[in-house]
């Protein structure tokens, strides 16, 4: 052991020996209890705001996979609407802000309506909550093809959520 180490060994072994001889002391056994009540108290504290935290354990789930250069959400809609139901809307819209918006999502199920003007159009599903996908102008040909039931495939790129309507952009229809 070098000189420094037999320093360091030294000086930890005279603050155990210190610790010790102050917990053994009679004059400190009150302060040990007020110690180990505080102690207490600020670990209750601690949990009761960990616990109160919104969805936890659902925002740490790894989501997302990268797909020609674009990252895809691998959570469902419904998923993601569970994902905040819990929160206000303050804390949703954060939340969403920073997880998911940017990200890429695909969408499968029966079309609601195909509503837009001449140029644009989106698409609307509904399953519990509203999925809008408005679509690149590129894709308007193939939106004026469907119909209200059609079951279609179709990814967007996130955007927000409007209480329970998930908005997504740039959107591409698969099928």
């Amino acid at each position: 052991m070098s000189q420094l180490e037999d320093g360091e060994v030294n000086s930890n072994k005279k603050c155990l020996v210190r610790l010790w001889d102050w917990l053994r002391d009679p004059d400190n056994r009150g302060r040990i209890g007020l110690t180990l009540g505080i102690l207490t108290f600020f670990i209750l504290i601690a949990t009761f705001v960990r616990e109160s935290k919104p969805n936890e354990s659902k925002q740490s789930v790894s989501t997302e996979r990268v797909v020609d250069g674009k990252i895809y959400l691998t959570l469902t809609p419904r998923e993601m609407i569970e994902s905040i139901e819990d929160m206000t809307g303050l804390q949703a819209k954060r939340f969403v802000d920073n997880t998911y918006k940017g990200k890429w999502m695909r969408v499968d199920g029966k079309i609601l309506d195909v509503m837009g003007d001449e140029g644009s159009a989106s698409l609307l599903f509904l399953e519990g909550y509203a999925i809008r996908i408005d679509l690149l102008q590129s894709e308007f040909q193939k939106a004026t093809h469907l119909r209200s039931g059609d079951d279609v495939s179709a990814v967007g790129e996130f955007l927000r959520i409007e209480g329970r309507t998930l908005i997504l952009i740039n959107g591409a229809i698969t099928d």
